[in-house]
């Protein structure tokens, strides 16, 4: 399931939590919040499975060593979404998870155009990709404040 669907339904999972029974909740900006979060930590760890691998083909050939490229980025979303559900570290999280969500950008672009595959699928053209990007910008963004 696309990253987008995920943190969509998780969210609003999370926000009838919140109006319901959870007071850490109550609020969308605190469901987008854990929400976001959760899903950079689910992204991150998928780095460390099989889908690893193929994460490492679409690194740019210009980037050397593509396995530790994955590597750090798993761990870069990893603590990034822990800290963006922390209040203590949650604007230094967002800063560096829309540093990484920047940097990735160009790379994500060459992907859809080269119609490169990930777990044998066509990845996302970039119709769909770039305003999605643009979308995980925007929730960190909000997430962070």
């Amino acid at each position: 399931m696309s990253p987008v669907f995920i943190v969509i339904a998780l969210a609003l999972a999370l926000r009838i939590m919140g109006a319901v029974a959870v007071d850490a909740l109550d609020s969308w900006v605190q469901a987008a919040r854990w929400a976001t979060g959760t899903t950079f930590i689910i992204m991150g760890a998928a780095h460390f499975t099989p889908l690893g691998r193929d994460v490492e083909r679409l690194v740019p050939p210009v980037i050397p060593r593509p396995a530790l490229v994955v590597i750090i980025l798993g761990i870069w979303q990893i603590a990034g979404g822990i800290g963006l559900i922390t209040d203590v570290a949650r604007r230094v999280a967002a800063a560096a998870l829309l540093v990484l969500l920047l940097l990735k950008l160009p790379a994500n672009v060459r992907v859809a155009r080269k119609s490169l595959r990930l777990q044998g699928r066509l990845a996302t053209a970039p119709a769909w990709r770039i305003p999605a990007q643009c979308l995980w910008i925007a929730l960190v963004s909000w997430s962070g404040s």
